[in-house]
């Protein structure tokens, strides 16, 4: 796994330094009211940081990897951040990616973030952090769980919940895994708590709530084609991604 992590940071990394003169070609065939000022940096404007929360069984993971295609973006998901996050030697490389202005702003937002009383500054949240900002400063990924709305909050371009109803969810678990019912909802109760009791833990929030996201999509109504749709179009609305540009289809 460590060496797959290593790789995929790799990967991430070459990608940044190559989205400059992507931008570049992009950029050519835009006048200036075109480019979304509120944005600031080009980099930042068009290749943002989304964030997934998500209930087991909702189908977040489809989603997040089919937006991932169409974006050409890296997807992080829970596993390989935990992964990051404790793995020291993987984390300053990529610190060590972020250039000299945007490596200040990185340590003055963990740093603030970090002193908050509201938060607890646990060795794990403080890696988790590091990590996910990290991430974010350059954009271009998608991340999937791991309370990633809840460290970025606006620096995120968008904050999605991906929900379904239990009986669902049960229903999804039981063709992923292959497993019975009864053990089907045995995980997804189990795995509810313990999501709700993370973010409440290390973000004293109800994952529940809301407001702390731009969309909440029900997947019993969209399905994983259209719930990606309008994911996109939201960031088009958003200006995060300009009308010439053009995206893969499905």
């Amino acid at each position: 796994m460590a060496r797959n992590i290593e790789e995929l940071i790799n990967r991430q990394i070459h990608r940044w330094n190559s989205i400059s003169t992507v931008l570049r070609k992009e950029l050519s065939g835009l006048t200036e009211n075109e480019v979304e000022p509120r944005a600031g940096e080009a980099g930042r404007a068009f290749h943002p940081v989304i964030c997934i929360s998500r209930e087991m069984g909702a189908g977040a993971r489809d989603i997040a990897r089919l937006l991932s295609r169409r974006l050409n973006y890296e997807l992080f998901g829970s596993e390989i951040i935990n992964q990051i996050a404790t793995d020291l030697k993987v984390q300053e490389r990529l610190v060590r990616s972020i250039d000299e202005q945007d490596r200040d702003q990185f340590r003055i937002l963990v740093d603030s973030f970090l002193s908050g009383q509201e938060i607890e500054a646990s060795d794990f949240l403080n890696s988790l952090t590091r990590v996910v900002k990290a991430l974010a400063i350059k954009g271009g990924v998608v991340l999937l769980g791991r309370g990633g709305n809840f460290i970025l909050g606006d620096q995120s371009a968008l904050n999605v919940r991906i929900v379904a109803p239990f009986g669902e969810r049960v229903e999804r678990v039981q063709r992923y895994l292959n497993i019975g019912e009864e053990k089907a909802r045995e995980m997804v109760e189990r795995t509810d708590i313990l999501r709700a009791r993370f973010i409440h833990h290390y973000f004293h929030a109800d994952v529940h709530d809301n407001k702390y996201f731009d969309l909440v999509i029900n997947t019993s109504r969209l399905p994983t084609v259209a719930a990606t749709e309008l994911i996109l179009a939201a960031l088009r609305v958003r200006g995060f991604i300009p009308e010439k540009i053009a995206l893969p289809p499905v």
